[in-house]
């Protein structure tokens, strides 16, 4: 019985596709391992982006030339060839160029209309400066007239030596008056 079993797995090894001593020859596993490595597949060089040509650049929006120059950034930081480097600078050339365009025009527009300009309102020279301290004192103290039957002005300080302080009575004596509400 025992010969019977043996007989018949010799049998079907004989018989079976994946080859045996006896049976058709079957194709050798590959050789795998440390010795039969196989070679390294040349990659093919990453593209960096479409760059389009100056004058279809000049027409983008910002928005649309800033992703371009991030994903060129990207492309000559993985790529380092000279070539992704140069196109990368062209775009920021390109980029410096529209906003000193964009500055050159502003100016324009701001001799054009002077009331666009903060300059007016927040002044950078000396003499419009001093100006503009004397017409907001003028303002301060015209304010301070209209008022001044209406509301009194008091102003209390610690730091007045007794000197100071009793001549500082002196002068509010001679100011003050008395002043009648009307209900």
């Amino acid at each position: 019985m025992m010969r019977m079993r043996k007989t018949a797995l010799v049998l079907a090894a004989a018989i079976s596709p994946c080859g045996s001593a006896l049976g058709t020859p079957s194709a050798a596993p590959e050789k795998t391992g440390y010795w039969w490595y196989e070679d390294p597949k040349e990659e093919e060089p990453r593209q960096g982006p479409a760059i389009p040509d100056d004058a279809a650049l000049a027409q983008l929006p910002p928005s649309d030339i800033q992703a371009l120059i991030d994903a060129q950034l990207e492309h000559a930081l993985v790529a380092q060839t000279p070539e992704a480097v140069a196109d990368y600078y062209r775009l920021i050339d390109l980029s410096r160029r529209r906003s000193r365009g964009f500055a050159a025009l502003s100016n324009v527009v701001l001799l054009e209309n002077p009331e666009l300009n903060a300059r007016s309102a927040y002044p950078i020279t000396n003499a419009a400066r001093d100006e503009l301290t004397r017409r907001r004192e003028r303002e301060r103290t015209e304010r301070l007239q209209r008022a001044r039957s209406e509301f009194a002005l008091i102003m209390f300080s610690s730091n007045l030596s007794a000197r100071q302080n009793t001549a500082s009575r002196s002068i509010v004596r001679c100011r003050t008056r008395s002043v009648r509400r009307k209900t």
